[in-house]
């Protein structure tokens, strides 16, 4: 008898040690998942019991999810599983799973004074990216010298300041100057995207198969593709094709492609573009640079090359998307470019970008600027470039459909006599 209540306090005992590690468990999850839900809440109403509540939803449907993905490849269980996934069990081709962490998003800012995109481009990619490099020079490409913008108008953008890392870029070496003289602003543009790229790195480093987006800053992902990157749903299209992954690069590298927009999201450039690169970052000693099969690896290739380089040209290489036959998925970024809310600013980005055979009188003229960008007419002539009208779009980011007023330059410029510029009198618009 006494044996028996012994065991049945020891199995008692083990009951109430499970669910009190159960408890424990659960409220980990929430801290964790509470890590998310703070930017968002910052300007919520949400009361803290909602906000708890949400948030052990959200971890339970994440391990119904890897659940339901579980014997996946390898390589891609960390995008779908809880943070870690464990080594001891098998895939469906017997090779054992690594320890993953689940990959967090990293988004390569390179900001001139683009202070309007800047905050459609936060605004739509908070919830999804986990650090913002904001990565900014006292001078233009063009060489010459600009205030911080970022610094200046930093609260502006207080409600993502836990997701951004603000890198300042130094001036340009002796060397780097006698290659600026040679290329023009191209040098000074690379110079930033690399040692940008390089401080960045160090300053927040991310984890072996962490993604990192370079892109332009108006060239934005789409926020469902970054989602699906981190997490893909085997019931989409672009979910199988991560899962299934890719014999050319392995998903290491990935090229998203965007509708083209000039001067506003009424005029759709003629052609597609080629627009942000996102890769994988590797730790050197990566257990995917010695996994069976990962040999030849043209995305991986890339990667090493650039590793054992210390990660010197990532940043211009990846922009110039320089990563051969990679993936490429079409229709997953916006682009408008030129899509500015004042005519100052156009004058300025002629006059400080890469492409110094712009900054000239006839393209700087107010009246010209005003035709063309009313017309959907390019701004350079040059006869290859044509814009098509496209009346009442809807391929724009849900950011700016949410404040279209607030942004209205970006929705409606044709037949404007001020073509939508507010520093521009619609009354009189070539007054001084």
């Amino acid at each position: 008898m006494y044996e028996w209540h012994s065991r049945t306090r020891g199995i008692k005992a083990s009951l109430a040690t499970g669910f009190l590690i159960l408890i424990g468990m659960t409220v980990l999850w929430v801290v964790f998942e509470l890590d998310d839900f703070r930017t968002a809440n910052l300007a919520s109403e949400h009361s803290i019991e909602e906000t708890l509540s949400a948030a052990v939803r959200n971890q339970l449907a994440k391990l119904w999810r890897s659940q339901a993905h579980f014997g996946q490849r390898a390589d891609t269980l960390s995008s779908v599983a809880p943070d870690v996934v464990d080594e001891g069990n098998q895939t469906h081709s017997g090779a054992k799973k690594e320890l993953k962490h689940r990959p967090r998003v990293f988004d390569m800012i390179l900001l001139n004074d683009e202070l309007d995109t800047l905050e459609i481009r936060l605004n739509e990619l908070h919830s999804v990216v986990d650090v913002f490099f904001i990565m900014e020079a006292g001078y233009t490409f063009s060489g010459k010298p600009k205030p911080l913008y970022f610094s200046d108008n930093e609260t502006r953008f207080r409600q993502f300041r836990d997701k951004i890392v603000h890198v300042t870029i130094p001036h340009l070496s002796p060397d780097d100057e006698k290659q600026y003289v040679q290329d023009g602003g191209w040098a000074n543009e690379k110079f930033a995207r690399n040692i940008g790229f390089k401080i960045a790195t160090d300053a927040r480093k991310p984890n072996d198969g962490d993604w990192i987006i370079v892109s332009d800053l108006d060239e934005i992902p789409k926020r469902s593709f970054l989602e699906t990157v981190k997490a893909p749903n085997p019931d989409t299209d672009i979910g199988r094709r991560l899962l299934e992954g890719f014999p050319e690069s392995d998903g290491d590298v990935l090229k998203l492609g965007c509708r083209f927009y000039y001067y506003s999201y009424e005029y759709r450039h003629r052609g597609d573009w080629y627009g942000p690169t996102l890769m994988r970052y590797r730790d050197p000693d990566s257990p995917i640079f010695t996994r069976p099969g990962s040999d030849p690896y043209p995305g991986l290739d890339m990667i090493q090359h650039i590793m054992e380089n210390d990660w010197a040209d990532a940043g211009r290489r990846l922009r110039d998307r320089d990563v051969g036959n990679t993936p490429y998925f079409d229709g997953q970024c916006h682009h408008c470019t030129w899509c500015f809310s004042n005519i100052t600013a156009v004058i300025r980005k002629m006059q400080s970008y890469s492409h110094t055979e712009h900054s000239q009188s006839t393209y700087t003229n107010k009246k010209w600027i005003l035709d063309h960008f009313s017309q959907g007419i390019d701004l350079f002539d040059r006869g290859d470039e044509i814009y098509d009208y496209v009346e009442d779009n809807q391929d724009l980011p849900q950011y700016i459909r949410d404040n279209s007023e607030k942004f209205s330059f970006m929705l409606r410029r044709k037949g404007l006599a001020n073509a939508g510029f507010i520093d521009v009198d619609p009354t009189n618009p070539l007054a001084e």
